[in-house]
């Protein structure tokens, strides 16, 4: 073995981390994902960029062609995401979500709308149930953000559901039944109130 380059140490303490090496490419997986390029005749590895920082890695990343796939959970939120990003400039190709806990489900009309602690919307029909499979998520209004923990609920006799952010008090999802079907799942914010919920909401004639 021959010492090709060295990286002063910048942790304070051990942290379990993941490494990936692609010809001079070093990628670094544990609370963010780092790439560094190794310059074997100067004896240096050069830091380049930065991504997903505060997320927890799970595994070693693995190159795919042009990609570099990883897998994490994303900081504030429950389940796991798979992304392929591109090699060179980090940024995501495609990205997935599992393991996401549904947090409520309002039957409608012979369907059932199943909504995720992610605020996704997955709609599921008899034929869904017959295939034994269903189809990606109908609506995504909370598109894969951080910190999105909606699993304070309350669901009333119509049909209509809410759920506050455990994260962010001040977030909420709201289900309407009623609503355009572009519309029927919605997040929204109240302004000046940050806290974070201590019990699930509970409905009033107009509000929660």
């Amino acid at each position: 073995l021959v010492k090709m380059a060295t990286l002063v140490a910048s942790e304070q303490k051990p942290k379990v981390s993941w490494p990936l090496l692609e010809q001079n490419d070093l990628y670094v997986s544990a609370n963010q994902l780092t790439r560094y390029e190794v310059q074997a005749s100067r004896q240096q590895v050069n830091r380049k960029w930065v991504r997903d920082d505060g997320d927890q890695f799970l595994s070693r990343p693995m190159a795919v062609e042009d990609s570099v796939v990883h897998v994490r959970n994303v900081r504030g939120t429950r389940g796991v995401r798979i992304t392929a990003m591109n090699k060179q400039t980090g940024e995501p190709i495609w990205e997935t979500s599992v393991g996401v806990p549904v947090m409520g489900i309002v039957e409608q009309q012979g369907r059932y709308n199943a909504i995720t602690s992610q605020a996704a919307l997955y709609v599921i029909d008899q034929q869904g149930i017959d295939k034994g499979q269903i189809d990606g998520a109908t609506l995504n209004p909370g598109r894969n953000q951080r910190q999105l923990n909606f699993e304070r609920v309350a669901i009333r006799e119509d049909g209509s559901l809410v759920a506050v952010n455990s994260e962010r008090g001040r977030q909420w999802v709201y289900f309407n039944p009623k609503a355009a079907s572009d519309r029927v799942l919605t997040v929204a914010a109240t302004a000046g109130f940050d806290a974070k919920p201590s019990g699930d909401p509970i409905w009033l004639e107009d509000g929660i």
